[in-house]
């Protein structure tokens, strides 16, 4: 196969979007004069809070002369968040290739501070939908327009009316989000995105390091590890301070909210009971963990250790003795062949969604290319009034790792895509449920390449790579919700120290890995992990380990109803997951109950058959691989 050094995927286009910055500024400016003083939502807004805060609100005859008023602030409004979230994406788009862009960076702050503005503009708005009797909540939903999508969004406002605070409170705390929360946020984004990590002479980004970490060869990996550990002792202290504002800032609200624990706020993000969150939980303590470990000592016999290093945990496959080199068992793709095989593997399961691929890939929304200040990771966004997805990764090299990643991250497009009609209101599902067609997708292409498998090699990396997904969302997942916990119960009595972050993410890790990973662990996973630090985003990784073995569950559908059928049924659920609950969903669906563990078990169970299959193609590949069963976990 090619060089990874010759492959380089494609630069999006956003010129359909905004033509250049002064376009963009259009929008900027239309907002701003929507948040100024004197403007029309202003006005409106003004009058729902004398109501509010008169106590006029919940008298109903008053609050229905009001309806009319409530639904032209709430339309202005949308227009104003549809330009606004425009510009934003088409701002983060510009610094995550190029974290450098001082012009993209600043526009990015100019749409935090006008965001602020304007959901301080609105509150009175959303306090009166929270606080008006149930008759005038429904008149102004029967009031057309675009209040008509907004039910589901209403109820779960309404069902929070216990924990609002007081009008002017609510405001002074969204104004103080911007130099407060978000700020942490972006400082962080700002410090690990021109950190620089030195490899072999080499000075790399953080995303460019992490990328080694994928190498066939250990040394590279090895180095890469220890030279990223080495540039993140660094900033340990920013990135501390960081976690530990963001943290405390969370705690304090929710104190002063009398919210019940600091899960409060996720699982009603999320749209999910407690009890669900429990059950799928204890089923990955109980069998998911173990399975994944079962994994990584499958991955230790292929790499002739007892057991792997942190440096190995994204390596791909060795190859079986005999075979030329390491590295797995295919030769590297161009991005075009990377797209075939996506392709090729959504068109066997529907038409539509390989069309979409092909439309979204043709169009130039996808970015692949490689750069030295590019954002880690990957993530697929959407512009607001075109109703048009972007995906981006941090760079495309070829590997199967990376074939999987786009389908990832299509998924995530087709999603949104299949829901681009549907209110602006009913569009905005719950994170917990935004995995359901990335790993859907990456699942189907998966088995693709698993079925294309022609070698033993082949069959193993395939193999390999199913694998590790288990081991990503029953083990290391889970250790990060672990580590999230224990530093939220911790904050309240002060602050942490970077070597206090350090040592609470070693025990979280060695709770689940629990002795599959050498000493010399990846305890500064705290400070790599954009995860941690979304300000707008609390607990953001159970949600993964939720969308995995939801999907799991949603694929095993596929059997039981027939692919036509189930197509349809799977568009259904998925145009379903920004209006309804997660139990209230699964229940419509799939005819299940998700706060029964045993929901979770059976999604588990082929996970399980993942990991039996990985350790059959091992064994197959060389004997010698083969698992000693009087070693195997219980």
């Amino acid at each position: 196969g090619a060089d990874d050094s010759a492959i380089d995927g494609p630069r999006w286009q956003l010129e359909d979007e905004y033509a250049d910055e002064a376009a963009a500024e259009v929008d900027v400016a239309a907002v701003a004069a929507c948040v100024a003083e004197g403007s029309e939502l202003l006005a409106l807004a003004a009058t729902l809070a004398a109501a509010v805060s008169s106590g006029a609100v919940a008298d109903e005859a008053t609050s229905l002369q009001l309806v009319a008023t409530a639904a032209k602030a709430h339309a202005v409004q949308q227009e104003a968040s549809t330009a606004l979230t425009n510009v934003q994406t088409y701002a983060t788009c510009r610094t995550s290739v190029d974290g450098t862009d001082e012009a993209a960076r600043k526009l990015t702050s100019r749409c935090e501070s006008l965001r602020s503005r304007l959901v301080q503009a609105v509150e009175p708005l959303e306090q009166w939908l929270t606080l008006v009797p149930e008759a005038c909540a429904e008149s102004y939903l029967a009031s057309g327009g675009r209040a008509a999508g907004e039910r589901w969004r209403i109820s779960r406002l309404r069902s929070q009316r216990s924990h609002m605070l007081p009008l002017r409170e609510e405001e002074l705390l969204t104004a103080l989000e911007v130099p407060g929360l978000h700020a942490w946020g972006r400082m962080y984004t700002d410090t690990t995105s021109t950190l620089r990590v030195e490899v072999r002479g080499r000075s790399l980004g953080l995303a460019q390091c992490n990328k080694l970490l994928n190498s066939p060869d250990e040394g590279l990996r090895r180095d890469a590890f220890r030279a990223r550990e080495a540039a993140l002792a660094r900033v340990e202290e920013p990135c501390a301070a960081a976690l530990n504002a963001m943290a405390g800032w969370r705690g304090e609200v929710a104190q002063r909210r009398g919210l019940g624990g600091a899960l409060h706020g996720s699982l009603h993000s999320n749209c999910l009971a407690e009890a669900s969150l429990g059950a799928m939980m204890s089923a990955v303590d109980r069998r998911g963990a173990v399975a994944g470990r079962r994994a990584l000592r499958t991955l230790a016999r292929t790499m002739g250790k007892e057991r792997v290093d942190a440096w190995d945990l994204l390596a791909p496959a060795p190859r079986p003795p005999g075979g030329n080199g390491g590295g797995g068992g295919h030769s590297l793709r161009t991005f075009e062949q990377a797209v075939a095989v996506v392709e090729g593997a959504l068109r066997e399961v529907s038409g539509d969604m390989a069309d979409f691929v092909r439309m979204v890939v043709d169009r130039g929304w996808v970015e692949g290319s490689r750069g030295p200040s590019k954002r880690t990771g990957a993530f697929c966004t959407k512009f607001m009034r075109s109703r048009h997805p972007r995906v981006y990764t941090s760079g495309f090299t070829g590997r199967n790792s990376d074939v999987k990643t786009l389908a990832h991250e299509l998924g995530h497009a087709y999603h949104n895509w299949v829901m681009r009609d549907l209110p602006q209101g009913e569009i905005r599902y719950p994170m917990c449920l935004a995995e359901t067609a990335s790993l859907l997708f990456e699942q189907i292409v998966g088995a693709a390449l698993a079925r294309s498998a022609s070698s033993a090699a082949e069959r193993l990396e395939s193999a390999h790579e199913e694998a590790g997904r288990v081991h990503t969302f029953l083990v290391n997942i889970p250790a990060r919700f672990r580590l999230e916990r224990e530093y939220c119960a911790r904050r309240p009595s002060g602050t942490l120290s970077a070597r206090e972050y350090t040592a609470l993410c070693r025990e979280s890790l060695a709770h689940y890995y629990e002795g599959t990973v050498s000493e010399e662990m990846d305890a500064r996973f705290w400070q790599w992990k954009l995860h941690f630090y979304l300000s707008r985003q609390e607990f953001y990784n159970w949600p993964y380990t939720f969308g995995y073995l939801f999907a799991l569950g949603v694929w095993a559908q596929r059997d039981r109803l027939g692919p036509e059928a189930f197509v349809a049924s799977y568009v259904a659920l998925l145009r379903d997951t920004g209006r309804m609950s997660c139990e209230e969903l699964v229940r419509k669906h799939l005819g299940a109950d998700i706060q029964d563990e045993a929901f979770w078990l059976q999604s588990i169970a082929l996970a399980e058959a993942k990991v039996d299959h990985y350790e059959a193609a091992a064994a197959a590949a060389n004997p010698a691989w083969a698992p000693d069963a009087a070693g195997a976990e219980a």
